[in-house]
């Protein structure tokens, strides 16, 4: 038996609106009171097991060991934000770690930060991930994340059965001394919102 023929659209964003805003970088930094200076990492995503933010409290802990000025804002709410709360109160890093809750302004953030950390234990294609590439700030995950994904040249991947905070924080380090790009690998991509309406209309009136 003959089956029906078929598309398959990937996850698609509109790469515009994550653009780098250096006005909006500025603001936000002074709003959540962090230093031009500091290094700020970035996670976006529910406080559950599957993220693994433990792994990016832990990589806190070591970039302040390593001598860095570093702030973390975790995006997201969720069950574990207690366990969050006393793992860097163990780490005695509470002034390094900002547990945001939930956000609307995760465009304002991508441009405040300066790494996009994602260790996530399992993921599918995650629209963080595509928007955090539209706006061009360096990126570390987690080897789960699908290779086609990640069409930046400023992202690492570390095993995600990596256990220690080591390398996770050396992938950081490497891809903070790449810095930002422009962010324009996304465009006319299968990511693209706009090239994803494009396909879905030529095939409606094919």
């Amino acid at each position: 038996k003959k089956l029906p023929g078929y598309r398959v659209f990937s996850n698609a964003i509109d790469i515009d609106a994550p653009r780098f805003d250096e006005a909006a970088r500025k603001a936000c930094r002074e709003r959540l009171g962090i230093s031009d200076s500091s290094i700020v990492v970035l996670n976006v995503g529910r406080l559950v097991p599957q993220k693994n933010q433990s792994m990016v409290v832990a990589c806190t802990a070591e970039l302040a060991k390593r001598g860095d000025d570093v702030v973390t804002l975790i995006a997201g709410e969720g069950e574990l934000r207690g366990e969050l709360e006393d793992q860097t109160k163990g780490l005695d890093i509470q002034d390094c770690v900002k547990l945001l809750g939930m956000v609307d302004n995760v465009s304002e953030l991508y441009s405040a930060s300066d790494v996009l950390l994602m260790p996530s234990l399992f993921e599918g294609l995650s629209i963080a991930l595509l928007e955090a590439q539209a706006n061009g700030i360096p990126i570390v995950t987690s080897s789960v994340i699908v290779e086609r994904a990640l069409v930046n040249t400023n992202i690492a991947r570390v095993d995600v059965d990596e256990k220690s905070p080591l390398p996770w924080t050396d992938a950081v380090e490497k891809v903070l001394s790449i810095g930002r790009v422009d962010g324009n690998a996304l465009q006319g991509s299968e990511f693209d919102i706009k090239s994803q309406v494009d396909n879905i209309q030529a095939l409606l009136i094919s």
